[in-house]
């Protein structure tokens, strides 16, 4: 059947109204997200301005902590050499965060007593932004747990406060390590556990240790200080440093170990409790299929 010309005309006007009007309305729908990435690194900026970075593409903190929260936060202090301990202005800016998406209270805990921290300038920050220190001193502070999945560690004496919270996040420091070659977010857990000396009995024994130690913690967030990188000589300097400026941020530990091994210049398969970590399912070491971004300014 044919079509007047009058009545194309205004059937092709309906229809470019139409497509003009759902135009207008897919202006007022909201823009679909991206999907939230695997791992987030922000490069060349101040510590405060870093981290904020590297959070953004999940939304900021307030993906991490919600209103009421007890964070518990666990930083690396090894000293004031450089690239030896988690940065202060990273961690005290960590503590505001926390306490302006909500948290109730935020604590920084480790096994160390204030001496180790003397000098690293984490004490001020923490105090400084509203958080406390934890340093355990009584038997109340401590608690022992088997470790179910362990395969070495069949049990460990740990920090009360590191399981009796509502967030965890993990905050190391990458750098060399002359026991296992570097350490990050996986080996950081040996800071809340009471008896580190016992692990020292042989290469694969502390990488295996390590793995079985992190069988007990989810840490919510992992933030991952690499602006200052200690090379040789780990833990404690001194020795050569590298300053790449970054930070990243991730929540899947295995996987930010071993994506941070290219700091050091490390395959993830030259250092054994990453693969450990991988094969106890605790995350994934392959970094290539993952969603890696780099957070803009």
């Amino acid at each position: 059947m044919k079509i007047r010309r009058r009545e194309f005309i205004e059937k092709s006007g309906l229809a470019i109204a139409a497509l003009g009007a759902s135009s207008a309305f897919a202006g007022l729908l909201p823009k679909q997200e991206e999907a939230t990435p695997d791992i987030s690194i922000a490069r060349n900026d101040s510590l405060p301005r870093l981290l904020e970075r590297a959070l953004s593409p999940w939304n900021g903190m307030k993906n991490f902590v919600h209103r009421g929260d007890k964070v518990v936060i666990l930083p690396n202090p090894q000293g004031n050499r450089p690239g030896v301990s988690t940065s202060a202005a990273l961690v005290g800016h960590a503590v505001r965060l926390c306490l302006e998406a909500g948290a109730a209270e935020v604590t920084v805990a480790s096994i160390h007593s204030p001496g180790r921290w003397f000098g690293t300038g984490v004490v001020q920050a923490v105090e400084e932004n509203g958080g406390k220190m934890h340093y355990p001193q009584s038997g109340k502070d401590w608690m022992e747990i088997r470790l179910t999945a362990g395969i070495r560690l069949k049990k460990a004496t740990i920090i009360r406060k590191s399981k009796e919270n509502d967030v965890f996040i993990n905050m190391p420091i990458v750098k060399q390590h002359d026991s296992t070659r570097m350490t990050a977010g996986l080996k950081n857990l040996m800071g809340f556990n009471l008896d580190n000396q016992s692990f020292h009995q042989g290469e694969e024994y502390i990488h295996q240790a390590i793995a079985d130690l992190a069988t007990l913690f989810s840490p919510r967030l992992i933030i991952i200080d690499a602006f200052t990188i200690l090379t040789e000589n780990g833990p404690f300097g001194p020795g050569r440093t590298i300053s790449p400026q970054s930070v990243v941020v991730g929540t899947d530990i295995v996987a930010l170990d071993a994506y941070s091994c290219r700091f050091l210049g490390l395959d993830p398969d030259e250092v054994g409790h990453i693969g450990r970590a991988h094969q106890l399912g605790l995350g994934r070491k392959d970094v290539s299929a993952l969603r890696i971004v780099e957070a803009r300014g």
